[in-house]
Order: C-alpha cells, then sequence, then structure tokens
C-alpha cells in the first residue's frame, strides 16, 4: 500500500456506516485494511489505488436521430462518429455512469462543441437534446464527476452534411 496516498472515504463511498466500533481494525496478511462498525465490516484493499478500475465506466448508451433510436451495426457505446444528412438534425445522446453503487452521486456535465460555450452541469438527469443542427462538423463530450472530480470522460463526433 502506498503510504503517500490519501483517499477520502465518506458514507457515499459504500461504507457500512460512519459509525465504527474501538479498536476494531486490523490488517491482514495481503495488506488488506478492516474496519468494524455497526452494521459491518469494511475492507479496504491494498491494492486500491487511483481509480477503482481500469476500465471505462461513462457510457454513451442510447442515440436517437429524430427521435428514433440510430440504426448501427456498432453498438452505441463503441461508436465514436457518425454521419447525418442535414434534415436529420435533431440528437438525443444518452449516458450512464456504471458504477452503480455510487450513481446518487455522480454528476455529468456535457458540452457540444459549435453549440454550447460553457460545460453544461446536469445532476438530475442522465440525456442531452440537440434540435436543428446546422450543418458542420461537433464533437460530444459527456464526463462524471464523482466527489467534485472528473472521473471519466467520453466524446463523439458528429457530422452533419449539407
Amino acid at each position: 500500500m502506498n503510504s503517500n496516498v490519501v483517499k477520502k472515504i465518506t458514507d457515499l463511498s459504500r461504507l457500512q456506516s460512519l459509525e465504527f466500533n474501538t479498536a476494531a481494525a486490523l490488517k491482514d496478511n495481503e495488506d488488506n485494511l478492516w474496519f468494524g462498525g455497526i452494521s459491518g465490516f469494511n475492507k479496504i484493499s491494498s491494492a486500491l489505488e487511483g481509480k477503482s478500475s481500469d476500465y471505462s465506466k461513462l457510457l454513451i448508451t442510447k442515440l436517437e436521430v429524430m427521435n428514433k433510436d440510430f440504426a448501427s451495426r456498432v453498438q452505441i457505446p463503441y461508436i465514436s462518429n457518425i454521419e447525418l444528412p442535414y434534415h436529420q438534425n435533431f440528437i438525443n445522446i444518452q449516458f450512464r455512469f456504471l458504477d452503480y453503487s455510487e450513481s446518487d452521486n455522480v454528476v455529468y456535465e456535457y458540452k457540444m462543441s459549435n453549440i454550447d460555450t460553457a460545460w453544461v452541469r446536469i445532476a438530475d438527469r442522465n440525456y442531452a437534446s440537440y434540435t436543428q443542427m446546422k450543418p458542420g462538423n461537433y464533437k460530444f463530450k459527456v464526463r462524471a464527476i464523482l466527489n467534485n472530480q472528473t472521473y471519466d470522460e467520453k466524446q463523439m463526433n458528429i457530422n452533419i452534411n449539407p
């Protein structure tokens, strides 16, 4: 375990409770830390550093064009570029942070280049809608914010032909 790393843990970070029993702590043979509380045990893994996993937890999960599901041979989370004719210029983009134990604590921010001048912050929904987009090249970006820190970011390039 890296002794130079401090990780803030709150009741929103999957703790059994904020109340712990006096002297109910243990460091096991694998350098894991165990803490006992009024509602059970908490284990802090010695392998835990930085993000809890190497895979992306933020995905673009749904794409609608003109209020219909976007048809593609590629599943939506793996699409990085789309091209549309000028008359298909109403777009809904849905995204999701896949750490469900933290889903109540996630805030999303999104931004569409050439439309949004700043990040749009949302806490009560997980989608963005754009109507009457003019022909041109756009880059949609979304990021998940957890505990006031950007946790993950995704982007999709959108080209609307003239």
